[in-house]
C-alpha cells in the first residue's frame, strides 16, 4: 500500500483543482483517494476483506483492476465514501482509557500514539481526527452528513483531545463500510461517463437511514457553523460589514431593523445569486430605497455579484429529468442541514449552505458547463424550499424514496408533465444511459 501520508507527487498534485475550482476539502479528497488505493492494492485472495467493507465480488474485481486515473475520478472531495463503524460503548471505553493514559504518563502516551502502526490504523486515525475537527468547526449536523457518523459518537469526540483519539483508535478494530450501494460502484468502474453515477452515489450517502430520523434537529449553532464554513467555500465573505450606528440611523426610524445583520445577509444572498424578490422577502427589507442603497454599498466594497430580477421560480422550472435530479440532490441536502424546521419555514442559512455544497458536488460530478446539465438557479432552491413547507396539508413538493433504485427524489406538483411519471428521475436517466439515449 502507498503510505498514508504520501510523498508521491502524483498523489500530492493529483487534484490541485480541489483547492480552487471545486471549492471542496482537499483533506477529504486525499483521504478518500488513499483509501480507494488501499482497497485497490488488496490481492484477489483477500476478497473476504472486501466483502466486509460492502463490496460484492464483481465490484472488488473491477476495483483491483481499475486504473489510478479512474480512482482519482471516483474519490470524493466532499463526502467520505467510507465510514469506520464501531460500537459507541467500545469507543467510549477506549477514549476513557486513553484519557487516563495521557494524565498518568503523557510522554509515553505521545510515543505510543506516534508509534509505527500498520497502514489501516493510520488511516483510521486520520478518519477520526477529521471527524472530530469537522464536528468542532462545522457542528454535528455537517459531520454526520459528510462522514456518516452518529450523533452519539460525535458527542464523545468533541470532548476529547487529538492525542486521546489517536491512542483510542490504535486499540480498536473498526469495520470499514462503503457508504453507497456496491452496484453504483460497479457502474462507476465500468461506464465511461460518470456524472449520473456520481450523483447517485452522493444522493445515497446523503439519504442514509441514520440521517432520515425526523427526531434529529440540527441546533442553531450547528447550522450557523455549517453556514459560515460552506459559504466561505463558495467564496462569499462572512465578515461583519463595517456599518456604523450613525449610518444605520440615517434612514427614518422603523424602516429597517438590525441594519448590520441585514447588511450581512443581503451581501451573502447577492453573492449567492438570489433574485431581488427573494432577498427582500428573506431579509425583511420592505423599502426598495434601503435595499438598493445596501446593494450599492456591497458593490462599492469590491464584492462581486450579478444583479438578478424576476419572480421567485416554482417547480415549473423542473422541465427535464436532469433538472429533477439536481433539484432532488439540492433539496435533500437542504432538508438534512435544516432539520425538521424546514417544514415550518424556509431556513435561509441551511439553504445557502446546501447551495455551496451542491456547487462542489456539481464540479465533482463533471456537470459544470455541460449543456444537458443546465444549472439549477439558487432562487429555484428557495422556491422549492417554500413548496416543501407544511406537514402534508398544504405541501406542494415532497421527498420520497424510490422503491426500485432506493434514491430519495423530489416531486413538485408544479413540475412539467414530461417529468411527472411513476418512474423517478434517477431510474429514468439510468434506463436512458443503458440504451445510449441520454
Amino acid at each position: 500500500m502507498r503510505p498514508v501520508y504520501s510523498t508521491n507527487p502524483a498523489i500530492d498534485n493529483a487534484s490541485e483543482w480541489q483547492l480552487d475550482a471545486r471549492k471542496a476539502d482537499y483533506g477529504v479528497y486525499r483521504f478518500d483517494l488513499e483509501l480507494w488505493l488501499y482497497l485497490h492494492d488488496l490481492s484477489v485472495g483477500q476478497a473476504e476483506i472486501a466483502a466486509n467493507i460492502g463490496l460484492c465480488k464483481k465490484s472488488f474485481e473491477l476495483l483491483t483492476a481499475a486504473s489510478y486515473e479512474r480512482l482519482q475520478e471516483i474519490a470524493q472531495p466532499v463526502f467520505s465514501s467510507f465510514s469506520f463503524n464501531v460500537e459507541p460503548d467500545q469507543l467510549s471505553d477506549a477514549l476513557l482509557a486513553a484519557g487516563r493514559a495521557v494524565e498518568v504518563e503523557p510522554s509515553r502516551a505521545i510515543k505510543t500514539a506516534q508509534a509505527h502502526h500498520n497502514a489501516l490504523t493510520q488511516t483510521s486515525q486520520r478518519y477520526w481526527l477529521m471527524v472530530r475537527k469537522t464536528a468542532i468547526e462545522l457542528g454535528d449536523a455537517c459531520a454526520e452528513l459528510l462522514f456518516g457518523v452518529t450523533h452519539q459518537v460525535l458527542g464523545m469526540l468533541r470532548d476529547t483531545t487529538e492525542l486521546q483519539v489517536e491512542l483510542a483508535v490504535a486499540t480498536l478494530d473498526f469495520r470499514i463500510q462503503l457508504r453507497f450501494p456496491s452496484k453504483i460502484l460497479i457502474q462507476m468502474l465500468e461506464r465511461e461517463h460518470l456524472t449520473h453515477h456520481k450523483l447517485m452515489a452522493t444522493q445515497a450517502m446523503v439519504s442514509a437511514a441514520a440521517l432520515l430520523d425526523p427526531a434529529k434537529r440540527a441546533s442553531s449553532d450547528d447550522r450557523k457553523k455549517a453556514f459560515n464554513r460552506w459559504i466561505s467555500y463558495a467564496g462569499v465573505s462572512s465578515n461583519d460589514a463595517d456599518i456604523s450606528d450613525d449610518a444605520a440611523h440615517e434612514e427614518p426610524a422603523g424602516q429597517i431593523r438590525h441594519y448590520s445583520e441585514q447588511y450581512k445577509l443581503i451581501e451573502k444572498m447577492l453573492q449567492v445569486g438570489f433574485v431581488t424578490a427573494v432577498i427582500m422577502l428573506e431579509s425583511g427589507v420592505t423599502s426598495s430605497k434601503i435595499y438598493y442603497r445596501i446593494q450599492k454599498e456591497v458593490s462599492a466594497s469590491g464584492k462581486k455579484f450579478q444583479q438578478k430580477t424576476g419572480k421567485i421560480p416554482t417547480g415549473k422550472a423542473i422541465s427535464s429529468y436532469q433538472a429533477s435530479i439536481q433539484a432532488s440532490v439540492l433539496m435533500l441536502l437542504y432538508c438534512r442541514l435544516a432539520g425538521p424546521a424546514y417544514r415550518d419555514s424556509v431556513q435561509i442559512e441551511p439553504l445557502m449552505s446546501a447551495l455551496a455544497i451542491f456547487e462542489s458536488i456539481k464540479a465533482y460530478a463533471g456537470m459544470l458547463n455541460v449543456h444537458r446539465w443546465n444549472p439549477v438557479e439558487p432562487s429555484l432552491g428557495f422556491g422549492l424550499a417554500q413548496e416543501l413547507r407544511g406537514h402534508g396539508i398544504g405541501q406542494e413538493a415532497f421527498l420520497s424514496r424510490c422503491p426500485d433504485c432506493d434514491m430519495v427524489h423530489l416531486t413538485s406538483i408544479h413540475q412539467a408533465d414530461c417529468v411527472t411519471t411513476t418512474t423517478c428521475a434517477f431510474c429514468r436517466i439510468s434506463d436512458a444511459e443503458r440504451l445510449n439515449t441520454a
